[in-house]
């Protein structure tokens, strides 16, 4: 086990190991390395893609170009990389959800596998289970904008406001219910 490095012992060696100190980065690295570890680990479903994560936050340290100094906080911004690093890959994951035209029948019927049903109800539980942990507010917003197809002008008058307040609740009924479910092990 390691010591654990104060946040201006942190600064310190990563600045010397900008300036190409090896020994200063091999310190911070095993300083940080279990913490980040665990914090990606918990996120992530397997080991592997985990560690690889865990690399890559320490290549975004060494590779960041400007970083506000602030006092305290090394250790929030290498568990924020890691934070980034996680939802840049569940939001990829689930924007490659594609199927090859040449797999589909010609007349365009198809039936779900078992796998693919099992899946399917995972992703309703899991969407479900987000919308119940959003504000009232936040849920309406979503269920007229998108369960009941309704333009913004409509669901701002039966909500009572502005458009704008009506794109602002929106995006943030949006950004929430994905944090919610990226967390969650769906596979796309």
């Amino acid at each position: 086990m390691f010591a654990v490095l104060a946040d201006s012992e942190s600064w310190a060696l990563l600045e010397a190991a900008r300036r190409g100190d090896r020994e200063s980065l091999a310190v911070l690295y095993r300083a940080h390395v279990g913490e980040v570890r665990r914090y990606i680990q918990a996120r992530v479903p397997n080991r592997h893609l985990a560690e690889d994560f865990t690399s890559e936050v320490f290549v975004r340290v060494m590779r960041a170009r400007s970083v506000r100094r602030q006092d305290g906080k090394f250790r929030g911004w290498l568990i924020t990389i890691g934070r980034n690093i996680v939802i840049d890959h569940f939001k990829s994951r689930y924007n490659q959800a594609e199927i090859p035209v040449d797999v589909l029948p010609e007349d365009g019927r198809f039936e779900l596998s078992a796998e693919q049903l099992v899946l399917r109800r995972q992703l309703r539980e899991a969407v479900r289970d987000g919308l119940a942990r959003l504000g009232p507010d936040q849920r309406e917003c979503l269920r007229l904008r998108f369960l009941e197809d309704r333009s913004v002008a409509e669901t701002a008058l039966l909500l009572g406001r502005g458009e704008a307040a009506v794109r602002q609740l929106q995006l943030r009924a949006i950004r929430k219910l994905e944090g919610l479910l990226a967390w969650r092990e769906i596979a796309a």
